[in-house]
């Protein structure tokens, strides 16, 4: 890829990174995004967004399209996993959660250990644009897929969206995976590393006991729980919070 884009390899690092900053900052909105526009809307967006994103980085001639592409990846990925354990929270009672849970985790680690093997070979025996083009075909079976099976869900009404919170809570994701990346492959000095791991956890929202807004509050007030995310984030994942006695 690097000698196709006539790029450093070193620089191609970029691509990751855009990825994995755009997922860290979007997947605190995924629960409101889905509570405003539909569950199903929302997660079929998202495989529109990340096949896109795919189509673009295949088409991507210099570094800089190709990171913008991997951006619009990050965020179809940020939103498809956890709405889609949203979908499987709603819709499956308690006592089946395990083994659905299970089943649809299997895909996502055999995925990893697939992967490189297939994206070598492609990128041998092809070229490195099938790495990306390969998402197209199965972006489209999840759409038909997720047409055809998932439930429409009645649409929730969301709480005010904490804009205060996601940026505050966005900002230390990104910052806290960058300074591990730091750590790892960037090859950060200790003293950057240190300075963004110090601006992630100063950048981390203040927590504490929720707002008065469920129907049951723990009565003992000693929750302490992040007040970025919204109640329903808590009424829908903890139907039971609040109940006596507190289970936190």
């Amino acid at each position: 890829m690097a000698l196709t884009l006539g790029e450093s390899p070193l620089r191609m690092q970029s691509t990751v990174i855009a990825y994995m900053l755009t997922v860290a900052m979007l997947i605190p909105a995924s629960g409101w995004l889905a509570d405003r526009f539909g569950s199903r809307r929302v997660f079929m967006l998202a495989i529109v967004m990340f096949s896109l994103g795919s189509l673009l980085c295949a088409l991507s001639t210099t570094l800089t399209m190709l990171v913008g592409a991997r951006v619009a990846q990050g965020v179809g990925g940020a939103l498809m996993m956890p709405v889609g354990r949203l979908i499987i929270l709603r819709n499956y009672p308690r006592t089946e959660l395990v083994r659905v849970l299970g089943f649809v985790t299997i895909p996502g680690l055999v995925g990893p250990l697939l992967g490189p093997t297939l994206g070598g070979w492609l990128v041998q025996y092809a070229s490195w644009h099938w790495i990306f083009l390969i998402n197209l075909p199965v972006g489209l079976i999840g759409c038909l897929t997720a047409l055809r099976y998932l439930p429409a869900m009645k649409d929730r009404v969301p709480p005010h969206f904490d804009w205060a919170g996601f940026l505050l809570f966005g900002a230390a994701m990104v910052l806290l995976s960058l300074a591990l990346e730091g750590l790892g492959e960037l090859q950060f000095a200790h003293a950057k590393v240190m300075l963004l791991l110090m601006a992630g956890l100063a950048s981390r929202p203040p927590t504490g006991c929720m707002p008065p807004v469920l129907p049951r509050r723990c009565s003992a007030c000693r929750c302490f729980i992040p007040t970025v995310l919204p109640s329903g984030y808590w009424a829908t994942y903890l139907p039971d919070w609040g109940a006596a006695p507190c289970r936190f």
